[in-house]
Formats: structure tokens, C-alpha cells, sequence
């Protein structure tokens, strides 16, 4: 499927929504929307039971607007006992859905202390690909940055964003960082000499990185190479802040053999990235 043909006659994507602010709702709904306008969408919007007002005038908002706005096929409400992350990982459990999408919590202080990251808990236990969505950037976007690693499910994960390139007619950055810490498939030790002459050597970061790029011209999205050194999250989400990027992409890593170090990162990303990050899980159907 050429990337600028997504859906080609397929069945709805099923999106499950959860927002439990007002705010939050609208920036959701601009990704509805815009999903909406280029992919045949069937959305189900997720709530707590009991919920707070503030909750429930979230649901209303969404449920009101996306039904006036006739961008998606249909929509309908869950309601679930429990917290969100609960409810969520419920849902896609027993749902056939291709994409989750929330927006953070905002949970502070102790109770962000007592219960951790509402989006980092989801991506945890949910094998769909989840978008957690940011305000203050480009919807659609005008440039995508996926991260790059060694890993397997990596190549999955460009495939994703080189699709999302597509629907919207974005740019498409390939964002490799040589870690200090070595934890690339490369082996123990960091790339010893300058970045610009990385690509042409033969470490297998190098060769991944190449079969990443090939990939994603044959798709139709040609993208440009981004080469960082230094802390893998830090680097990360300097290059989405400085690098003008609307959407970043990165990958689960419960694709490979369980490492701390992977799960840790992915967590950190979607903590603090400064723009909406969709993160592509093992159920990666997103298009």
C-alpha cells in the first residue's frame, strides 16, 4: 500500500479516546478530525464510572462535537469502574481497536507520586498503538521525527510514521542517537568518531539506519537523517524541541527480550515530550 493511499477500502480504524478535562477534549478532537478527514474512523470515547464533572463534561464535549463535525463513521460511549489507565488497558483488551488516544492527566504532586504517569501506565499495558496527544503544535502535522534503534520492532515503527508522512503530506525525519551508554545494537561502546561520517561505516547501527531510510523512500516519504550523540532521552526530546517536529514516533520495545533500559526510555518520552507522541505498539494496524 502506497503511503499516500492509507485505508484503500479497509474496515473503520477504531479509536478509543479518553480526556478528562475540557481542554483536553478539544486537543483530541483536532486529531479526530483530522484522522477523520483521511481515514475511515469509528471512535469510542472512554469513561470512569463514577466520574467527575470535569470528566463527564470532557465525554459530553467529545461525544457532542464529533457527532456535529461528520468526520468519523460513528461514535459511542464505555463506561468502566476504575482509574483511567485500568479502564483503558480493559477496553483495548476486549475491543478490536488500531489506536488509543489520551491526553496526560495531570497528575501532580502526591498523586502523581502515589500513582505514577497515567499515559506512561497505558503504554505499559496496551499492545495498541498509543497517541498521547499535546497541545501547541501543527494538526495534522508538518513534520514527523521517528526514533531510530536497533531494535526489531524498529523498522515497524518507521513504517508507521513513513504512513503517517503520507496522510498528511508531512516531512519525515529518521532520528538515530549514539548512545554514551551503549545500548544500541552495536555494541558496548559509543561511536568514537564524528556523526557525519557514521553513515558510511559498516557498524550495524549504520546498516540499520540505512535499511530504515530505503524503507521509507519506497513507501513515498522520503526522509532526512538525523544523527544525535549523547543521553538517548535527552538527545530525543532536544531534537523534537529544536527540530521542529509536530509529531514524534517512537516504538514499544515489548517486541524484544524485556529490557529495563528500553521500557524506562519509551516511559520517559511520553512523560515529557514536548509534542504529541504516538507510540507504535506490537497491534501495529494503525493504517
Amino acid at each position: 500500500m502506497n503511503a499516500n493511499e492509507p485505508g484503500n477500502g479497509k474496515r473503520p480504524l477504531r479509536a478509543l479516546l479518553y480526556a478528562n478535562r475540557d481542554y483536553k477534549a478539544r486537543e483530541i478532537l483536532g486529531w479526530v478530525e483530522t484522522l477523520g478527514r483521511h481515514l475511515p474512523l469509528a471512535v469510542t470515547i472512554q469513561t470512569a464510572v463514577p466520574a467527575e464533572p470535569a470528566e463527564t463534561e470532557a465525554v459530553r464535549l467529545l461525544e457532542s462535537e464529533i457527532a456535529a463535525r461528520g468526520t468519523v463513521r460513528s461514535v459511542a460511549v464505555r463506561k468502566r469502574s476504575g482509574s483511567p489507565e485500568e479502564i483503558i488497558a480493559a477496553e483495548t483488551r476486549e475491543g478490536d481497536y488500531g489506536i488509543v488516544l489520551v491526553a496526560p492527566a495531570g497528575r501532580h504532586g502526591f498523586i502523581r507520586l502515589f500513582y505514577g504517569s497515567m499515559v506512561a501506565h497505558v503504554v505499559q499495558r496496551v499492545s495498541t498503538s498509543v497517541l498521547v496527544v499535546r497541545g501547541g503544535r501543527m494538526v495534522p502535522p508538518r513534520r514527523v521525527l521517528v526514533c531510530v534503534s536497533g531494535a526489531r520492532h524498529s523498522l515497524t515503527t518507521v513504517s508507521v510514521a513513513a504512513q503517517m508522512a503520507g496522510l498528511f503530506g508531512a516531512e519525515l525525519d529518521l532520528l538515530l542517537v549514539l548512545s554514551q551508554v551503549g545500548i544500541g545494537i552495536g555494541g558496548g561502546k559509543p561511536w568514537e568518531r564524528d556523526a557525519g561520517s557514521f553513515m558510511e561505516s559498516d557498524d550495524p547501527l549504520a546498516r540499520h539506519m540505512k535499511i530504515a531510510a530505503e524503507m521509507s523512500e519506497r513507501m513515498g516519504c522520503p526522509a532526512r537523517i538525523r544523527i544525535r550523540q549523547g543521553l538517548v532521552s535527552e538527545e530525543i526530546l532536544r531534537e523534537a524541541e529544536e527540530g521542529g517536529g509536530d509529531l514524534l514516533v517512537v516504538g514499544t520495545h515489548r517486541a524484544e527480550d524485556f529490557d529495563t533500559v528500553y521500557e524506562d526510555l519509551t516511559n520517559e518520552l511520553v512523560r515529557s515530550s514536548p509534542v504529541s507522541t504516538l507510540v507504535v505498539g506490537l497491534r501495529a494496524e494503525l493504517l
